[in-house]
C-alpha cells in the first residue's frame, strides 16, 4: 500500500496494480504474512470517482471489507508488503476450462 486512509475495519489503501486487474469482490492476502486473509475489496476509486476495476498501472484507492478476523495496516501488513488476490481452486480450474477450449 502506498497510502493508508483508514487502518481497520474497513482498512482503505491507495495501491498500484502491478499486474492483472482488481475488481470489486476479490479476496485480499498478504502473501508475505503467511498468506493473511485481509477480506473482500467492496469498492474501487480512481480520482474520487468509483469504478468496477482497477487496470494495470493505475493508481487506486481500494476498501477492504473484513471476513473473520479484523486486521490492521500496521499490525499485520505494511507498507513493505504487496497484497495479492486470492485464487480458490474451483476459479483455477474455471479459467483453465474456458481458455482450452479458445
Amino acid at each position: 500500500p502506498d497510502c493508508v486512509f483508514n487502518a481497520r475495519d474497513p482498512i482503505v489503501v491507495g495501491v498500484k496494480v502491478l499486474e492483472g486487474q482488481v475488481k470489486i469482490g476479490t479476496p485480499i492476502v498478504v502473501p508475505s504474512k503467511d498468506m493473511c486473509d485481509l477480506g473482500v475489496i467492496s469498492s474501487i476509486q480512481v480520482n474520487n470517482d468509483d469504478v468496477p476495476i482497477g487496470k494495470k498501472g493505475e493508481e487506486v484507492c481500494i476498501k477492504i471489507e473484513p471476513r473473520g478476523d479484523k486486521k490492521m495496516y500496521g499490525r499485520q501488513f505494511d507498507h513493505k508488503d504487496i497484497l495479492v488476490s486470492k485464487i480458490s481452486r474451483e476459479s483455477i480450474d474455471a479459467v483453465k476450462s474456458y481458455f482450452k477450449e479458445i
